[in-house]
């Protein structure tokens, strides 16, 4: 037997050669075959889609669409497409998809469906809610973000959402007082009054305008009815959005519906506007502005094809609509809930008497405490989601979710009704259980970082109004569980049924037994009076200048606990004009803070003083750190209390300046204590840090001619950063920050100030 083989012919040894190299190429074509078909597996569509309008036949029944969409999600999976006439929609139902929708592929969702309803009633996409996302988009989102719904801004302006709050309430106390029965109970459609306070509190810190409560103004509740209407028509099918070419039959007379109803907004809107402009060339401006004038600041340029003026009345009304609604409809589930499960109402009363009293109403600084109330808030917002669909987001680009290839152009829908009731998340999904908030989930919050929980949404498109929002939820909600004892006729429960629309409504009125539940009534309005008291009257005669006030007292601001007015004070509204005389009185929060600090002030009547402006017509507070207040005040009774207040206010600089900061000794002429910092073996760090050993946690140091203020604990440093915030928010000049910063051009080194 041979050894060895016969060497194999030339030609098949160039075959095999060639033909190695070929097989592994054939190899890699098919495994890229294979992977570029699975990039390319659509998702599941959902049947019964019809001819030319898709599945909006199904949408468009007696149940709601995200209750039909959560039915196709228990048979498609949690993740479908869907037709909505001529447009493709992803139909998203878990939040392991959201997530990695809202943040892997946040860009490419970051835009928003165009459609028929969006381009008239948003002034071609002014809205930054529902503008297209791009330049104009990220300018606007910067703006809100930044400068109108900020930490910084919403807390100057909490004494308007405070104010507002209290004086809905007080009326709400008053309607009982007027209908009161042998019972002591009023009957009360709970959704209007909600409706009614979300809607003051929102215009008052954006337009700083109100509007009076239901049924005592037409005009009022003629603009209420357009509001609902935007909302009615911005989530309505309308033909031409699924057949574009049908655009020009107006089908249905949704178009001349929509023209109707954007004139009637723009009307008041520009009302709104041309007050203001009027406001700024006349020089009175007021030191707390609303958001109106925030935007009159920043936008001193057009943007793109919209002008000025109306990027401001646009996205002032985004603001208003964008809250108004919304946060009555949660109100009105928290209500409804809570008279459901009236063990829950009694723990969140129990806890309101615990941690704030009965002798003073809930102010924001309360709500910290308040563990329970924020559980109900968030039990609400995950059952009854205000949007309980996601408003749709609209791919700019291909992308790939859950392996399945979405092309661009589709239409994405979250489903958070479907999210927040999911069992494999949620105990007992579908009961309302507060307590979960305690224990299993206190961690979540509703800020788009649980996905489990997004009733604002997440990503590039969340909701920038949520901290807004929550403070007028939890603000409204504990002041009425405070101050109302509250029931249902016959005690029968409330029906959950839920009406269609953009936003999670319910379906029925939400009438309430309501009653004071405070010591007493009298009690009640006394505490009242201590925020918002108002008692009208109306000069005899015209001569002195004088329309209707109201009885206010605004220079305290919880300290005061004024009794009922007697009925000589009562005699004293109809006093002719020789019986008012006024005073321009420069109201400081020195001059506030002696006020508060004196007894005899406690002891005084509110009915002795009027303040003549009516901030209930939209104009500030006079609760605020300067104002020049115009007091007019009777002859009876008023010389001791005139005399307080002009001692306040001529002292107020003695006061302001009586205890100063201690100042470490030591100091060297010129250089003051820089030796101390420069020269040691320590840090400065370390240096100032065994100060406070000496000196307290406050307290100053000469950098040559310049004093420092030194802060050491974490009280201090949050009043320089926040009550001081503005006071403090420069920065040092110096040589190094001149000629290395470009004089002063970078952003970090630059002085407080337009630039």
């Amino acid at each position: 037997m041979d050894l060895f083989h016969p060497f194999p012919p030339i030609p098949v040894v160039i075959a095999t050669v060639f033909a190695f190299p070929l097989f592994l190429f054939s190899l890699l074509w098919i495994s890229k075959s294979v992977q570029n078909r699975d990039k390319k597996r659509a998702a599941p569509q959902a049947g019964s889609s019809w001819p030319v309008i898709g599945h909006l036949h199904l949408l468009g029944g007696p149940q709601p669409p995200h209750i039909v969409l959560g039915d196709m999600a228990d048979k498609y999976g949690p993740i479908f497409t869907i037709k909505m006439g001529a447009y493709r929609a992803l139909v998203v139902s878990n939040w392991e998809t959201a997530k990695e929708c809202l943040t892997t592929n946040d860009k490419a969702f970051a835009s928003r469906p165009k459609t028929h309803a969006i381009d008239f009633l948003t002034y071609d996409h002014a809205m930054f809610g529902f503008a297209s996302y791009g330049p104009y988009w990220r300018q606007m989102r910067k703006v809100a973000t930044l400068e109108l719904l900020s930490n910084y801004r919403l807390d100057m302006l909490k004494h308007v959402r405070q104010s507002e709050i209290k004086t809905s309430l007080k009326e709400l106390y008053q309607h009982w007082s007027e209908n009161k029965g042998s019972s002591d109970k009023v009957l009360l459609d709970m959704k209007a009054w909600f409706r009614d306070v979300t809607l003051n509190v929102m215009l008052r810190m954006i337009v700083g305008k109100r509007i009076p409560s239901s049924g005592s103004d037409a005009e009022g509740e003629r603009w209420k009815d357009a509001l609902q209407d935007f909302f009615d028509l911005s989530g309505k099918f309308v033909i031409s959005d699924a057949l574009p070419f049908l655009r020009w039959l107006d089908v249905g007379g949704d178009e001349k519906f929509m023209k109707k109803v954007r004139k009637e907004l723009d009307e008041v809107a520009e009302g709104w506007l041309q007050d203001h402009k009027q406001k700024t060339a006349s020089g009175n401006q007021e030191s707390d502005q609303d958001f109106m004038d925030v935007m009159f600041s920043i936008l001193s340029t057009d943007a793109g094809k919209h002008d000025a003026e109306t990027i401001n009345k646009a996205n002032c009304l985004n603001l208003i609509l964008g809250g108004f609604d919304t946060t009555t409809v949660t109100l009105t589930w928290a209500l409804s809930l809570l008279l459901n499960n009236r063990d829950a109402l009694k723990k969140a009363q129990e806890e309101l008497d615990i941690h704030v009293g009965r002798d003073k109403l809930v102010e924001e600084s309360d709500v910290k405490k308040l563990i329970y109330l924020q559980a109900i808030v968030k039990e609400t917002l995950r059952l009854y989601p205000a949007g309980p669909l996601s408003v749709p987001h609209e791919s700019t680009e291909d992308c790939t979710v859950s392996g399945y290839h979405i092309p661009a152009g589709t239409r994405l829908l979250i489903n958070l009704y479907k999210i927040h009731r999911d069992p494999r998340v949620w105990s007992d999904p579908c009961e309302f259980q507060p307590e979960r908030f305690l224990t299993t989930y206190k961690d979540f919050d509703v800020r788009g970082q649980n996905f489990e929980l997004i009733p604002f949404g997440s990503g590039r498109r969340m909701c920038p109004g949520v901290s807004f929002a929550l403070q007028v939820l939890e603000l409204t909600l504990a002041n009425l569980l405070q101050g109302f004892e509250l029931g249902t006729p016959l005690d029968e429960l409330v029906d959950m049924s839920e009406a269609i629309g953009m936003t999670n409504l319910k379906a029925s009125p939400l009438e309430v037994l309501i009653t004071p539940r405070l010591p007493a009534a009298q009690n009640f309005s006394s505490m009242l009076t201590k925020i918002h008291r108002d008692y009208k009257f109306q000069p005899q005669s015209e001569d002195c200048g004088l329309e209707w006030f109201e009885m206010s007292w605004h220079v305290g601001f919880e300290v005061m606990d004024f009794g009922e007015p007697s009925n000589e004070e009562l005699s004293c509204w109809n006093l002719t004009p020789d019986g008012l005389r006024t005073r321009d009185v420069n109201l400081t929060r020195a001059s506030k803070k002696a006020l508060r600090a004196d007894l005899e002030i406690r002891r005084l009547r509110l009915a002795m003083w009027t303040v003549s402006r009516d901030d209930r017509n939209g104009q500030r507070d006079l609760d605020n750190y300067k104002r020049d207040v115009s007091f007019v005040h009777l002859q009876s009774k008023s010389s001791k209390l005139e005399r307080i207040i002009s001692n306040a206010v001529i002292n107020q600089k003695s006061l302001t300046n009586k205890v100063k900061a201690l100042e470490v000794s030591g100091a060297r002429p010129l250089l003051g204590h820089i030796h101390n910092l420069l020269e040691g073996p320590k840090p400065a760090h370390i240096t100032l840090g065994d100060l406070v050993d000496k000196y307290g946690p406050i307290f100053t140091i000469k950098l040559g001619m310049k004093p420092a203020l030194v802060i050491s604990n974490s009280e201090l440093a949050k009043e320089c950063l926040t009550t001081n915030n503005e006071a403090f928010v420069n920065r040092l000049k110096s040589l190094a920050a001149e000629f290395f910063g470009y004089n002063y051009a970078m952003l970090r080194f630059s002085p407080y100030g337009s630039y």
